[in-house]
């Protein structure tokens, strides 16, 4: 976290005084003994598996979607699609998500971009930050409106990552990597793509060695020049 406070995107997030309380926050966990940081983690552990959601709207959620999936005239089905809207009506993020993705590619229902982000949008207020991920992807293209809006979608892919994401992680490798919307940046593409890779991103583990190539091959000419 402190990486990403230190390392701003577009102006928005960059806060020194956060790097600082971090690195003393990761110092201070440094300190720690095993025992009692295998203790904490235990107790994070048990207020997670408190906290956990009833797991019947979630089962709900697949029958749905599962009764769509085998019918052959999706577009027929407005009882079912109801049933799913219910259920982002009550909270169901995955849900919300769902019929976000439904809309945008016109898929199960008929196109509509702006259900598809007001969907999105009411995951993302009910904490998801796939949705941010998706709402700032979409803002960041111009598939949710007439233009494009590439400060307001960078910085919402910016705090997904920021969360974790792998996906958004990988995503500002490839903007890096690029130079597209941002100067092109090895470095922090490779901090990216490393990020992204660590969390599993398959995707990131293979740019990360066309990054390694690149920079070896830069540094090589700055060698022999």
């Amino acid at each position: 976290l402190a990486k990403y406070y230190d390392i701003p995107l577009c102006d928005f997030v960059k806060d020194d005084e956060k790097v600082k309380t971090l690195n003393e926050l990761a110092d201070s966990y440094d300190a720690l003994s095993l025992e009692e940081a295998k203790a904490t983690l235990k107790e994070i552990q048990k207020e997670e598996k408190e906290e956990d959601i009833d797991s019947s709207s979630y089962d709900r959620l697949v029958n749905l979607i599962s009764q769509l999936n085998d019918q052959q005239d999706k577009y027929e089905n407005i009882e079912i699609v109801d049933s799913i809207k219910r259920e982002a009506d009550n909270g169901n993020i995955r849900a919300c998500i769902y019929l976000g993705n439904a809309y945008l590619e016109g898929v199960v229902v008929e196109k509509d971009v702006n259900l598809a982000y007001l969907f999105y949008q009411k995951a993302e207020e009910l904490g998801s930050i796939k949705a941010k991920y998706l709402l700032g992807y979409n803002i960041l293209i111009g598939t949710l409106s007439s233009s494009k809006n590439i400060s307001l979608g960078l910085n919402k892919i910016y705090q997904a990552a920021k969360a974790g994401l792998k996906e958004a992680l990988c995503f500002l490798g490839d903007v890096y990597f690029e130079g597209k919307y941002v100067d092109q940046d090895y470095d922090k593409a490779y901090f990216y793509y490393q990020s992204a890779a660590s969390r599993g991103d398959e995707k990131a583990k293979e740019a990360i060695r066309r990054v390694d190539k690149i920079r070896g091959d830069v540094f090589a000419y700055k060698l022999h020049s």
